[in-house]
């Protein structure tokens, strides 16, 4: 059951939130909100925690199978009520290794106040060092070697006097700054972003962005905060110490039930993610590269929302093998060559690379004497417009996007690259 549960957080909880989180830390200044970036930063919180305890309860699941007993890793950090408590739960294997192998040998705590002090920043660097070979993570150390020494020195007679709930406030207010330090490229993103949540951004303190990201993975989220509190070990000691007919076959044949579904979603969606169909001369020309794709995208069980599966059929001209022909729906190309990531195919680094998949597509149809060309048709406008009116007053945030982005992109691989989002507004059509 662990394992299984282990292998679930990382690939139906963390890869999932993992999306939204790169989303956010890859948008530009002139596209960030103050809502979009907390968002992000959330969703990152949840990422890496998913992750680092989905591998850990794999190795303890993994060990328990073969015989061994390892220690608990993680034990629902987020919901500590300061720094020093979040530390005692947040991968508590590194903690305790630099405790007995870095901390004591310096003196410990058995030292003077001064002396502490540098044992403490001394350790923290090391810990943020070994995170990564950056300068993000050694800052990010000494950020929590300075509010660990903060607490043991000005604020912990404080925090004792302050209710609970305040306590926890503070505690996640500053574990999702440190992940900001944690997750950024470099000082200027830090800077940026740290700007932006306190509402210097450059697009408002809300936009259409957020609005979406927070429509398309809101179940997303609501799964991940409920797993990232114990309710799981609180509803298995209830039911043990109920000991009734009911909460015995709950936990004898329920739980073991669950773990497995899970076990099998989190397999299934390993395997769509990485059986990509094979994109080749034969494949374009008779028309199973397209196809293939089709199945590919309706047959993913995570991941992907009703709406996308609906809105990126392929039009395929069955029985005109002559790929002159051939007609596909270009919103599943886009869909397909971005990495399944249709509300990133637009950005910047995403548009160049799908612009140069696009390439390879056209030089493949021009070699049989095919003629290629791409039509922006914003059909998503019109889904979103008819079902999510009160966000749509304007337009959907990535029309702007698709414009200067995806279309230079294709200029600068000499694609055809019709925009009729343009030429419906100099129409005047809606």
């Amino acid at each position: 059951q662990r394992l299984l549960f282990g292998l679930g957080k990382k690939v139906l909880i963390a890869n999932q939130v993992g999306l939204l989180a790169d989303t956010v830390f890859k948008q530009g200044e002139e596209y960030l909100s103050t809502g979009l970036v907390w968002l992000g930063i959330l969703a990152y919180s949840f990422q890496i925690y998913f992750d680092f305890s989905g591998y850990s309860d794999i190795a303890i699941g993994l060990g328990e199978i073969f015989g061994f007993q390892f220690l608990e890793n993680f034990d629902y950090p987020y919901i500590s009520t300061s720094i020093t408590e979040f530390w005692h739960r947040w991968h508590i294997s590194l903690s305790t290794w630099f405790q007995d192998y870095v901390y004591i040998p310096l003196g410990g705590n058995r030292v003077a106040k001064k002396r502490h002090i540098l044992n403490l920043l001394i350790v923290w660097s090391l810990t943020g060092i070994w995170h990564g070979a950056a300068w993000n993570f050694l800052i990010w150390g000494l950020y929590y070697g300075v509010l660990l020494v903060a607490e043991k020195y000005l604020l912990r007679d404080y925090l004792t006097r302050l209710p609970k709930l305040l306590c926890h406030f503070y505690a996640i207010f500053f574990i999702l700054l440190g992940w900001l330090l944690f997750r950024s490229a470099g000082f200027t993103q830090i800077i940026t972003f740290l700007k932006a949540m306190f509402g210097n951004a450059a697009d408002g303190l809300w936009n259409h962005q957020a609005t979406y990201l927070v429509l398309q993975y809101r179940w997303n989220f609501i799964i991940a905060l409920l797993f990232s509190l114990p309710i799981y070990p609180t509803v298995r000691r209830l039911l043990t110490e109920n000991n009734t007919k009911l909460s015995n076959f709950i936990l004898n044949w329920g739980i073991p039930s669950f773990a497995l579904a899970v076990g099998y979603l989190s397999v299934m969606n390993l395997l769509a993610s990485t059986a990509f169909p094979t994109f080749s001369t034969t494949a374009i020309r008779d028309g199973t590269y397209f196809s293939d794709i089709d199945s590919f995208l309706s047959d993913r069980l995570c991941g992907r929302d009703s709406m996308l599966k609906n809105n990126t059929k392929l039009n395929l001209c069955l029985g005109k093998p002559n790929v002159n022909n051939l007609v596909v729906n270009s919103d599943v190309l886009l869909d397909f060559h971005s990495y399944l990531r249709w509300d990133l195919g637009y950005l910047v680094k995403d548009s160049a690379n799908t612009a140069k998949k696009y390439k390879q597509l056209q030089n493949i149809i021009q070699s049989y004497g095919g003629y290629f060309c791409y039509v922006g048709v914003p059909t998503q406008s019109t889904y979103y417009a008819n079902h999510y009116p009160d966000y749509m007053a304007d337009r959907l945030w990535h029309t702007t996007a698709i414009r200067k982005n995806f279309g230079e992109a294709m200029y600068d691989y000499g694609i055809p690259f019709i925009n009729m989002y343009g030429i419906y507004n100099e129409m005047g059509l809606p």
